[in-house]
């Protein structure tokens, strides 16, 4: 009798991550930890130069202002700066704080707050309802011409019918071709 061994393998998400990726990402803030110092921007500032100012990478601070490119830089007037806790309180950022603006940085707050959040379902209906009646007011009643049109669903006019398709076919397909033969059949018997 012989035993066989059975190993079972589990995927694993890439989603999930394993002590020696945090191992490998060592410098990679955690959402605890994280810090939004808003920093007003001067015409010589870049995105590199306050990344190097404030020790971080330019991604986060893409990230925090929702930059997909470079040039959107130029476009803001305040830049936010994602720093960690310690590296703030050990003053490893910028000395001039007249331009800077602290913000504690909850990723779990929640995204509407119970006093802009509506009630009931209800009440966003009875809205809806009375923003489509305030439109359907100021409609014309009486239909300019040229505004709106509806469709049509009739079949469109032809001049033709399929019966006059389906003999045509025929005459083409079937006449011609046989009064042909027969044509070249009786000058072949008028040749010899």
């Amino acid at each position: 009798m012989t035993s066989k061994t059975i190993s079972e393998y589990a995927m694993r998400s890439r989603a999930v991550r394993s002590s020696s990726d945090h191992e490998r990402r060592g410098d990679v803030l955690s959402n605890k930890d994280v810090m939004i110092i808003e920093r007003k921007v001067k015409a010589d500032d870049t995105l590199n130069k306050i990344a190097i100012q404030y020790s971080v990478n330019v991604s986060d601070i893409k990230r925090a202002n929702n930059l997909v490119k470079d040039q959107d830089f130029v476009a803001l007037t305040v830049v936010k700066i994602p720093v960690s806790r310690l590296r703030y309180a050990l003053g490893a950022g910028s000395s001039s704080s007249d331009d800077e603006h602290i913000i504690d940085f909850d990723p779990r707050a929640s995204l509407l707050s119970a006093e802009k959040r509506d009630p009931s379902v209800e009440e966003i209906f009875t809205k809806t309802d009375t923003a489509i009646a305030q439109v359907r007011e100021t409609l014309p009643e009486d239909g300019v011409p040229g505004t709106f049109h509806f469709v049509d669903a009739s079949p469109p006019d032809t001049v033709c019918s399929i019966w006059g398709i389906l003999i045509g076919v025929v005459v083409i397909f079937m006449v011609i071709p046989l009064l042909l033969t027969i044509y070249e059949e009786n000058e072949n018997d008028d040749q010899k």
